[in-house]
């Protein structure tokens, strides 16, 4: 019933990936009661019309008929395979066919009258040990030689193939990021979605392991991949998978992908991780390592009004367990993230990027990104104040420093691209970066619920905990108190 079901499905048809083979138990019941109050699609026409072959087993109990049906689905077609496989649920209890028997504990007299049906003794479950012996010895029948085929067939590939194949197979995805080709913007102005697609080209490219796509937003995102060829049913080789409009399950192949060793990534609008959310979670009990890329990162996107404008999609990456959040400002950061994510050795990370084109700034450093949080533009003595800010924001805090500073008020400006990060330095480095004496004040167009362990004073709050507007980014900005001259005059009220 679940949307992300239909949204696989149809992209599995698309693609003809004929080695899926879905075997579905059709018992006509779901926990709250029988399938019709809620649910009456014609399961094998819906397969059809995406693409499927469809097999109908009538009797779940007939064993030898769904082995039958896998067999013809390995062989006899081009297409993903549905078997559709008829059943009861809780058959031989007193509630079989029922909700009841879906979720609930069967009564003792209820499992001493199946047993009873079934011809098997009345005492408490135990694992045959004659069941058990034949198990085992039905499993070295099967498998006694395959270990010793798969380290002979290794033995023979070359060098190069067999550490392509040991990294293949290890848990740990990291990618050494020492070997790319970046070229920054002749004007050094460069939005951090181009600066993205710049290094991505020049990784993927060259990677066996990595490869991804979008959401029907490749040209949005900048993630298309120019010479890696299209995933597609001609070609499985392809570097670029076009998902469609699809978050959810590109969120859930992504996974798949990475369970099955590769370094995958998706993108899409920062916004639309909403859809993406369930997926992501697993990733991150998993601590499987794709890449989510969100650009059109904060209400500075305008024009496309508050449903594209993200607010509280940063907290919610920032509060996963084990979601590692970058937000970086400028080319140099966003270089910086992509090589600490790429060196992971585990986990899942996101990089959110503003679509607008930004300065490269000369103070940004990409080997500080990986502490999370660094002096960009440092006070010229003891500071009155300090500027916590991250992504495009952080261009604002520089330019209201410089203002303060003519003004005879010296502030700090601190870049945070992960927070997450620097919340996990060691104390002193925090209090080298943040020291406790002096006033923080965090600008960031997102909730203020990332900064209360930083900030405890919501007036040193400068973010944003409603939904944007329609109108250009200047317009947006000025609207929500992230213009220039309102950020000038509301932190020297501050710091006075």
């Amino acid at each position: 019933m679940e949307g992300i079901s239909y949204e696989a499905a149809s992209l599995a048809g698309t693609l003809k990936l004929n080695k899926l083979i879905v075997l579905y138990d059709s018992n006509h019941v779901c926990l709250d009661g029988t399938t019709s109050t809620c649910f009456q699609d014609n399961i094998a026409m819906r397969f059809v019309s995406l693409g499927w072959n469809v097999i109908t087993v009538n009797d779940g109990d007939r064993y030898e008929e769904i082995d039958k049906a896998i067999e013809e689905a390995k062989t006899s077609t081009d297409k993903p395979t549905l078997i559709e496989v008829n059943s009861t649920i809780g058959k031989y209890s007193m509630l079989q066919g029922t909700n009841a028997v879906h979720g609930g504990a069967l009564t003792k007299e209820d499992i001493t009258s199946i047993k009873e049906k079934l011809k098997v003794r009345d005492i408490p479950f135990t694992v045959s040990k004659t069941a058990y012996e034949d198990f085992a010895y039905f499993i070295r029948l099967r498998c006694q030689n395959l270990a010793h085929q798969f380290r002979n067939k290794v033995s023979l590939m070359e060098e190069d193939e067999q550490k392509k194949l040991k990294f293949f197979m290890k848990k740990e995805k990291n990618i050494p990021f020492t070997e790319f080709f970046y070229e920054p913007a002749t004007d050094n102005i460069e939005s951090p979605r181009q600066t993205s697609s710049k290094i991505l080209n020049s990784i993927v490219s060259s990677s066996p392991f990595m490869l991804g796509g979008s959401a029907d937003l490749f040209k949005a995102t900048n993630t298309y991949i120019e010479e890696g060829g299209d995933f597609s049913s001609n070609n499985y080789l392809g570097k670029n998978i076009f998902f469609g409009v699809r978050e959810h399950a590109m969120g859930a192949i992504l996974n798949g992908l990475a369970l099955c060793g590769f370094r995958p990534y998706g993108a899409t609008f920062l916004s639309f991780s909403d859809y993406m959310k369930p997926a992501i979670r697993l990733a991150c009990m998993m601590k499987l390592s794709p890449i989510y890329i969100f650009t059109h990162d904060s209400i500075s996107v305008g024009e496309d009004g508050p449903t594209h404008q993200p607010v509280e999609q940063l907290l919610a990456l920032r509060s996963m367990p084990n979601m590692d959040v970058f937000r970086p400002a400028d080319a140099n950061e966003v270089i910086g993230s992509y090589r600490t994510i790429l060196e992971k050795t585990e986990g899942p990370a996101s990089i959110l990027l503003s679509r607008n084109k930004l300065p490269i700034l000369e103070t940004t450093k990409v080997n500080e990104v990986e502490k999370g949080g660094y002096v960009v533009f440092p006070s010229q003595q003891k500071a009155d104040g300090i500027l916590i800010s991250s992504g495009e924001e952080l261009h604002l805090a520089i330019e209201v420093a410089k203002r303060l500073r003519i003004k005879g008020i010296d502030v700090c400006v601190v870049s945070m691209p992960n927070l997450g990060r620097f919340l996990h330095q060691s104390e002193e480095y925090i209090e080298e970066i943040l020291p406790v004496e002096i006033r923080k004040i965090v600008i960031e167009a997102s909730s203020s619920f990332s900064w209360n362990s930083i900030v405890f004073n919501s007036k040193y709050l400068i973010t944003l905990d409603q939904f944007g507007a329609s109108g250009s980014r200047d317009e947006v900005y000025q609207k929500f108190g992230f213009g220039l001259e309102e950020l000038e005059e509301k932190i020297e009220n501050l710091l006075k």
